[in-house]
């Protein structure tokens, strides 16, 4: 059901919207974690190191179409916040117009400049046919992916974050089947496994849109809630383009990392896919609640209520605390087993590699979870810009360390090319955010208590 989020305690609504945004993250990790250990335990190491090697051109691609639903979702939360419900309804209408066209557009340009992307990788000759038969299925699966995102969006800026769950668990059931049938009955390897993923989450988005238009009735559009607005356009591209930019060039600091690691060769790959398999689990609680964040700040703006904006965002950093325990944790004293669920005998290198990326990783967490809050809260203020700017941030510390320090000291040099990364866009994003802060409250005309 849809939430107030301007009124109760921000802690505990932050901890209650935020907790089935964690489980369904989990479970979207589980999607590509099944894709991995069924392709590894059933097809074998340079099948793993195949779909591995792509995950982040995927995160390229497909962060971009994150992003920018994510961006249209809080003008959703904000509109929702202020009680406006013609301009939210026709919020909705233009959102899933500019995502037809982001979508078509991107599909067309991803496949085409598969190849040339996987060359300038240096994606292995051994995997590299695996790789583009893996990548190119979930690019044409991008549409689907991205309605997901935009009306599980949508549905979270009105605080209701149970129904995305919903329809993420009964897809992750399927996308099981699915990779069990194509992987292992029907040996269509690393193909099959794309080709599950992006049915199951395709069949979450249609779900998720006949729940939203059949209980929310003040989310459908009707009429001239149709209408082409410029203005709105703008208002849903000048968050969503910048906020697309963001998880893009992250992306391109993650190709580099990676790029850095497919010259080691596939074992080594096959040990870092592994490892950073298991850095999502470890660092998901991080992302889910700063999440929450995002439609928390959002609908606050848009009531007026800045003191609630800082308590929010305040509260939310106590919750990382929590969340960089957990990470350290799973990242510190569990990576080596876990590497077993991938690879069902895996070589000392393979084992080598993810454990030592995990090691590093696992100091880390909470210089993360502080990014991702300041990160968020920014954005749910409506300023994207300072956002991607973090995310260039991130890029600088990333491509430099990621290639000189993997040349003076090894495969150690691209462990340490995240952690600091992270540290460097945290301590900008802290600065940024109270100067923020004050000019959001400049531009709706608020009042902020010191």
């Amino acid at each position: 059901m849809a939430k107030d989020l301007t009124q109760g305690r921000p802690i505990w609504l932050l901890f209650t919207l935020g907790m089935p945004i964690l489980i369904g993250n989990l479970f979207q990790q589980f999607y590509s974690m099944v894709d991995t250990i069924i392709v590894g335990r059933f097809v074998g190491q340079k099948a793993l190191a195949a779909v591995g090697c792509t995950g982040s051109i995927s995160f390229f691609i497909l962060g971009a179409a994150f992003g920018l639903t994510a961006g249209f979702a809080i003008i959703v939360a904000q509109l929702y916040g202020g009680k406006q419900e013609r301009e939210l309804r026709n919020a909705v209408a233009v959102s899933i117009e500019l995502s037809a066209l982001f979508s078509l557009a991107v599909t067309a340009v991803s496949v085409i400049f598969a190849t040339p992307i996987l060359e300038i990788m240096q994606t292995p000759e051994d995997i590299f046919h695996d790789a583009y038969l893996y990548i190119v299925i979930i690019f044409w699966g991008i549409p689907g992916m991205v309605y997901y995102n935009l009306f599980s969006g949508i549905l979270r800026a009105v605080g209701d974050s149970r129904t995305p769950l919903v329809f993420l668990m009964i897809a992750s059931v399927g996308n099981i089947l699915l990779d069990l049938l194509l992987v292992v009955v029907i040996p269509m390897g690393p193909a099959g496994a794309a080709l599950a993923t992006i049915v199951s989450q395709t069949l979450s988005g249609i779900g998720c849109l006949f729940y939203m238009f059949r209980r929310y009735q003040f989310l459908i559009p009707h009429g001239s809630d149709w209408h082409f607005s410029p203005s709105l356009a703008w208002s849903l591209v000048r968050l969503g383009v910048p906020s697309a930019l963001s998880n893009s060039v992250c992306a391109i600091g993650c190709m580099a990392v990676q790029g850095a690691v497919n010259r080691f060769g596939s074992d080594m790959v096959a040990g870092y896919t592994a490892g950073t398999k298991i850095e999502g689990v470890a660092t998901q609680p991080c992302f889910a609640f700063s999440s929450a964040l995002i439609n928390f700040v959002g609908q606050n703006v848009g009531a007026g209520k800045m003191d609630r904006v800082r308590k929010g965002t305040h509260d939310c950093l106590k919750l990382m605390l929590g969340c960089a325990v957990f990470g350290f944790v799973v990242a510190q004293f569990c990576g080596k087993a876990l590497v077993g669920v991938f690879l069902e005998a895996p070589t000392a290198e393979v084992i080598d590699a993810a454990t030592r990326y995990l090691r590093w990783i696992s100091y880390f967490v909470l210089p993360l979870g502080v990014l991702l809050v300041y990160r968020c809260a920014i954005s749910g203020m409506g300023n994207a810009n300072i956002p991607m700017l973090s995310g260039a941030v991130e890029l600088a510390m990333r491509l430099p360390i990621a290639f000189f320090l993997s040349v003076r000291i090894g495969y150690t040099g691209i462990c340490q090319a995240s952690p600091a990364s992270w540290i460097a866009a945290a301590i900008m994003l802290c600065i940024a955010y109270y100067q923020i802060e004050r000019s959001t409250c400049k531009r709706f005309g608020l009042a902020l208590a010191s």
